[in-house]
């Protein structure tokens, strides 16, 4: 933050939880922007390891370290986190995902450039990463050509969410007209708000890599799969209108079928064949070896490898 600046760039948000493995990495790729304009909070949703030392750690002015007495829960820790924020636009990093030095610089490149006013959310191209060195494309579908810009909320519905909330800088009045995230979200809390913001905003992109998105076997979406698919079709339920009946049915039969799959890992055969057949999409799971294996060979073609 500028000194006198009441009112930053941006505010970048880190919601912390017992995420001391990966927690300085992330912070220090803050630090290490490009573009210098924007304020850090850290938010400790009462974490039972070292996070609150790490975050305390810091001296760097522009970060507020903020601990909660007790876990509350994601949904409500990012908008307590969010009502701390004064910058323009927000963004939100996760705790164990790592910004490229030029990440803000080139969104706000694009903000500035915007002569629409009506201009809600930027976000840019992330690539997946483990621990073994492999690096895959976060949304493996546009991952060839260029990610959509403008009115992106029709996208967003026919696809699994191509953005990763760690990319993505919203416009803070944007955000502020949407009253707060649901509480009841766990899981899908990013979905919900690039869903709602694209449902009343315009989008843009930065199409080179800003962001490398971390995957590991604590992360949410390995220990709370079914979780996540119930709650990616409460958002689509609450934000879908009656125009958008046909990518809502197909993302629908997606998210059943992923249930049905959860259910007959855990031995409840009767329930997951059930669901399967009624609700889901068979043909989907039968194809989709074929299909990552094509996208495997595209990705590969586009590195030259």
């Amino acid at each position: 933050m500028k000194p006198g600046n009441p009112s930053p760039a941006f505010s970048v948000i880190i919601n912390v939880y017992n995420g001391e493995a990966y927690l300085h990495e992330t912070i220090k790729s803050v630090l290490a922007q490009s573009f210098t304009d924007w304020e850090l909070i850290l938010w400790d949703d009462g974490s039972k390891d070292g996070s609150p030392d790490i975050c305390a750690s810091y001296t760097d002015p522009r970060i507020r370290f903020i601990r909660s007495p007790k876990n509350e829960g994601l949904g409500f820790a990012r908008n307590a986190a969010f009502e701390q924020a004064k910058g323009r636009w927000v963004a939100w990093v996760d705790q164990d995902d790592i910004w490229l030095p030029n990440k803000l610089a080139d969104q706000h490149a694009l903000i500035a450039a915007d002569k629409t006013g009506r201009l809600g959310l930027v976000y840019g191209r992330t690539i997946r990463f483990d621990h073994q060195g492999n690096n895959t494309p976060f949304d493996p579908w546009y991952a060839p050509g260029q990610l959509p810009e403008g009115d992106i909320f029709t996208d967003l519905l026919r696809r699994a969410t191509f953005i990763a909330l760690s990319s993505a800088a919203f416009r803070h009045d944007a955000l502020k007209s949407l009253g707060g995230i649901p509480s009841n979200l766990k899981y899908c809390s990013d979905y919900y708000i690039c869903l709602s913001i694209a449902k009343t905003y315009l989008a843009a992109c930065v199409q080179n890599i800003c962001v490398r998105y971390r995957v590991h076997p604590s992360s949410m979406s390995h220990l709370f799969r079914r979780g996540v698919h119930e709650e990616a079709i409460y958002v689509l339920e609450t934000l879908a209108g009656p125009e958008h009946r046909k990518e809502l049915a197909g993302r629908m039969r997606i998210h059943q079928s992923w249930i049905s799959v959860e259910e007959l890992r855990r031995g409840r055969y009767r329930d997951g064949i059930i669901r399967m057949l009624t609700k889901g999409a068979p043909l989907y799971l039968a194809l989709r070896p074929f299909v990552v294996a094509l996208r495997s060979l595209r990705h590969r073609e586009r590195l030259g490898s």
